[in-house]
C-alpha cells in the first residue's frame, strides 16, 4: 500500500462561469486553491510549498461547501490498479 501524501491549501478565488457553450445545460463555477505556507505542508515541501489547484464544479452543492479564503485539506491517495 503507498502513502497518502496531504496538502493544506486555502481557496483564493471563486467564480460564477456561464455553460461553456448554449444549450449544454448547468452553470459551472471556478474555484482556486493555492498551497498554504507551514509545518502542515512539510511532509511534501521541505521548504516554500508551491502549489495551485484549479477545477470547475457544476455541483452546487459542492460548490456551496467551498468557501472563499477557507483551508482545505487535500490528499493524493494513489489509485490501485488491477
Amino acid at each position: 500500500m503507498s502513502a497518502v501524501i496531504r496538502c493544506k491549501f486555502r481557496c483564493t478565488a471563486k467564480s460564477e462561469r456561464a455553460p461553456y457553450q448554449k444549450g449544454l445545460g448547468a452553470d459551472h463555477s471556478e474555484v482556486e486553491l493555492s498551497a498554504v505556507m507551514g509545518k502542515d505542508n512539510e511532509p511534501w515541501s521541505k521548504y516554500t510549498p508551491s502549489g495551485l489547484l484549479k477545477i470547475s464544479i457544476t455541483n452546487p452543492e459542492a460548490v456551496g461547501a467551498i468557501e472563499l479564503g477557507r483551508e482545505y485539506w487535500i490528499d493524493l491517495t494513489p489509485v490501485e490498479t488491477e
